[in-house]
């Protein structure tokens, strides 16, 4: 999804191949299902003006707060905290999904479409949001902005992956961004009050 003004999508791609980590680490079939202190959480460099909005120890509480991981985890190796300016909120490979760094300042810009698009989770995290001629910018705090990165952008970049997990040859996620859309908005209402619970909300 993009950081910017324009319409913020979700990137399936891997540029190059920095989804892999740098020491071997592919699981054999015996990883198929793992508990989600197990999955390997890897924090890249931010980069210049971002800064990441949650940590590798946010990703685990909050993948403990799933209820069907043992479903979402088939196939699942790691999940990267990206480097930021890319263009996009996260991304999704074979086996793994990213969540890319904000701008440090967290108040960001974008389209009417994505605002729209995405009214549920913005109120639902009660995001302050200022019209400004035909865009919008919407005003993160600190804890609203992790919120978002967990609650959305995850669970998008899951959605994709539980996409690309149940289709017949696991080959690509093949039924797109509405799709994973779709998996965020009705899977984030059932686990809110976990997540107030285990974040402290």
């Amino acid at each position: 999804m993009l950081m910017t003004s324009h319409n913020r999508k979700t990137d399936p791609k891997v540029i190059g191949g920095k989804t892999q980590r740098k020491n071997n680490w592919v699981r054999s079939a015996k990883w198929a299902h793992v508990h989600p202190d197990e999955i390997f959480v890897e924090r890249r460099d931010p980069g210049k003006g971002y800064k990441h909005v949650v940590s590798r120890r946010q990703v685990i509480a909050f993948l403990n707060l799933l209820p069907d991981w043992s479903e979402i985890s088939h196939g699942l190796q790691g999940v990267i905290l990206s480097e930021g300016g890319l263009g996009r909120d996260g991304w999704h490979g074979r086996g793994t999904v990213g969540v890319c760094a904000w701008e440090r300042d967290l108040s960001i810009t974008v389209t009417e479409i994505y605002r729209t698009e995405h009214v549920g989770i913005l109120r639902m995290l009660d995001v302050d949001s200022e019209r400004r001629d035909d865009q919008w910018v919407l005003k993160y705090t600190p804890q609203q902005a992790t919120a978002f990165a967990l609650m959305h952008v995850l669970l998008h970049e899951l959605g994709h992956h539980h996409d690309r997990m149940t289709t017949r040859w696991q080959a690509a996620a093949s039924r797109g961004e509405a799709y994973a859309e779709r998996y965020a908005n009705e899977y984030a209402p059932t686990i809110w009050e976990r997540y107030q619970d285990a974040f402290g909300w």
